[in-house]
């Protein structure tokens, strides 16, 4: 299956801080980052162009961005999401599509710890795998061109 477009969407519960937002990197610093890597993760393709909009206050935004395949992939975050803090990620295909829920109320928290623990353990055992440091910096630079 060749992917044409994925969706990330990443939503917490309520705004952070005060003191946090003051020294912070903004709203696709902080968590378009995560997205911009789960896209490059999910398609094997980087991330080309981007067009971002955000919202009043930094308290929402959305990044359209044109992969290195031909794919596209819209980002989109936000600070206010009345069930609390959310993450989903829709996959287009040729052959089918995909609606996964991965941290979604009530076990949201409970799939998040599991899966810190997880790491953790593999670190510990010298298994630790994933995202490279090129991985990180993929995911900064494409943050930081919103």
């Amino acid at each position: 299956m060749i992917c044409i477009a994925l969706n990330c969407h990443q939503w917490d519960g309520e705004p952070p801080s005060p003191q946090f937002q003051a020294s912070s990197g903004g709203i696709f610093v902080d968590m378009g980052v995560h997205e911009f890597d789960q896209i490059r993760w999910l398609s094997g393709q980087n991330i080309v162009h981007l067009d971002a909009a955000v919202g009043a206050g930094q308290e929402s935004a959305q990044a359209l961005c044109t992969l290195s395949g031909g794919s596209t992939a819209l980002v989109s975050l936000g600070q206010r999401f009345p069930l609390g803090d959310v993450c989903r990620v829709e996959v287009f295909g040729t052959r089918d599509a995909e609606d996964c829920r991965f941290l979604w109320p009530p076990d949201g928290e409970r799939v998040f710890l599991d899966a810190l623990r997880w790491q953790a353990e593999a670190f510990a055992r010298g298994e630790a795998t994933g995202a490279t440091a090129a991985d990180a910096v993929a995911a900064l630079e494409a943050a930081e061109r919103t």
